[in-house]
């Protein structure tokens, strides 16, 4: 075997490993004895910059070659450049051999779910992509469209080459679906995620999906959105109906802790005391006091507070009312939620914000300025092309008001003359009419809204009329 020597750093290896050598190879820099410690400090700085540039995830603590950046500081603070230099070698050279792992990993991943399933390996990219690179949901997911598709027959996907009904591009095998027992599509699947998309910035919930063409009402299931859906959009849409349920039920009641996703049942009878699983902390779900009021009601222990209050010459619910004068806060029409912008200097204002809100509590869409609520009106304090911020996902938000039904104008009644003799009002008047005018005796002329009977014989006809 013949051996040959590499150029940029002396090693000597075989011949037919030279190739591979040369791109994982990095030539070190030329370390003059007699440079000054700055040069060989810039030198390292801008080795070091290459190496996060090309490999940002070295600089986390978790990542294998992050030791040797460690390892590299310290030759510097012990001002052995050499060392320092060697050592940050090595982590350019474990940060490739980590990079092409995890790149044999995602292949493998989707080797193997496409060979369990018996798709094509780019579904099964899409697949795991999908489920948030979860390979085992990825084959949940696709023995859940074979049974769609065979069992229950909700959906179907492409065998052909097909055009997509929304995009009206063709869509590769299995890439495009067809709802049943509609019959509508063909849909490609990036199209059906997009629609989704949109809906949900409109306020959609889970339950009110239909299919996508706009005459059909046919509701989609969870098992079909479940195939044809990513992972978050699923996980969104099942938070809004948590939120819609609990907007819409007395009995359910969230916890009191700000953005805790916690919501329980109350009972009537039962004790409104609650231990969150989420936050840890304890609550009183009617009055929302920490900790709960042991063996009093919500209006003693407000009372008790109150009274320590005074006695302490402070009183908390007033200052709190203060407070929201001073900064403009407004309550929330629905539940009463105390609700601020952002910027608090400019509440009054649509400088910063626009005055259309959505209550993070109970999901009321109303306006910040007259909190006249938003649900299917307008209230003219915002353009109605303005739109809310959902407090959970932080997606816009539509304002959809209903047109209003045009009405027809009414026809205007035609005017009837009362006497021959009376001058028509229109310039348009025939020549017949004018001569008729014209040629109507003094005596005809009767006084407005007489009747036609009670005219004289001489205003009759021009033709019955005395020559003068």
């Amino acid at each position: 075997m013949e051996y040959v020597t590499c150029e940029k750093c002396g090693k000597e290896l075989p011949q037919a490993n030279l190739v591979l050598h040369n791109s994982r190879c990095l030539q070190p820099p030329s370390l003059n004895r007699s440079s000054s410690d700055a040069v060989w400090q810039q030198q390292l700085d801008e080795l070091k910059a290459e190496l996060l540039q090309e490999f940002p995830q070295v600089s986390q603590e978790t990542h294998a070659a992050h030791q040797f950046l460690l390892l590299a500081e310290d030759g510097v603070q012990a001002g052995k450049w050499e060392s320092a230099f060697n050592h940050l070698f090595e982590a350019h050279q474990v940060a490739r051999a980590v990079a092409e792992q995890v790149v044999v990993l995602e292949r493998t991943q989707s080797e193997q779910v496409a060979s369990i399933t018996g798709e094509s390996r780019q579904i099964a990219r899409r697949l795991i992509d999908e489920a948030g690179g979860d390979a085992d949901e990825a084959v949940d997911r696709a023995f859940l469209i074979h049974g769609l598709e065979d069992g229950h027959g909700q959906l179907e996907l492409n065998s052909d080459d097909v055009d997509c009904s929304i995009c009206c591009c063709p869509a590769e095998l299995r890439e495009a679906v067809r709802l049943q027992p509609c019959g509508h599509g063909w849909y490609c699947i990036t199209c059906v995620q997009r629609t989704v998309d949109a809906k949900l910035e409109d306020g959609i919930c889970l339950s009110s999906l239909t299919c996508l063409e706009p005459s059909c009402g046919y509701q989609l299931t969870e098992r079909v959105l479940r195939a044809l859906l990513t992972r978050a959009q699923i996980d969104c849409l099942h938070r809004r109906d948590l939120e819609a349920a609990v907007a819409s039920s007395s009995d359910l009641r969230p916890c009191p802790t700000p953005d805790c996703p916690n919501r329980v049942a109350l009972e009537d009878g039962t004790e409104p005391r609650l231990l969150c699983s989420f936050c840890g902390k304890e609550h009183c779900l009617l009055c929302s006091a920490s900790p709960y009021h042991e063996g009093k009601s919500c209006e003693e222990h407000l009372a008790e507070v109150r009274a320590s209050s005074a006695a302490g010459g402070e009183d908390n619910e007033e200052q709190f009312v203060q407070w929201m004068r001073e900064v403009g806060a407004k309550q929330c029409p629905t539940c009463q939620m105390v609700v601020t912008k952002q910027n608090l200097e400019q509440q009054a204002t649509q400088n910063a914000e626009c005055h259309k809100m959505i209550c993070r509590g109970c999901m009321t869409k109303f306006c910040f300025n007259c909190r006249a609520i938003l649900t299917d009106s307008s209230c003219g304090c915002t353009p109605a092309n303005h739109g809310f911020i959902d407090p959970v996902t932080g997606g816009f938000v539509s304002h959809r008001v209903p047109r209003p039904v045009p009405v027809a104008p009414k026809a205007k009644p035609k005017a009837r003359l009362t006497s021959p003799a009376a001058k028509p009002k229109a310039r348009g008047a025939s020549p017949a009419a004018k001569s008729k005018a014209r040629a109507a005796s003094p005596g005809a002329k009767a006084k407005a809204g007489s009747p036609a009977r009670q005219r004289s014989p001489a205003a009759a006809s021009p033709r019955q009329r005395s020559p003068r």
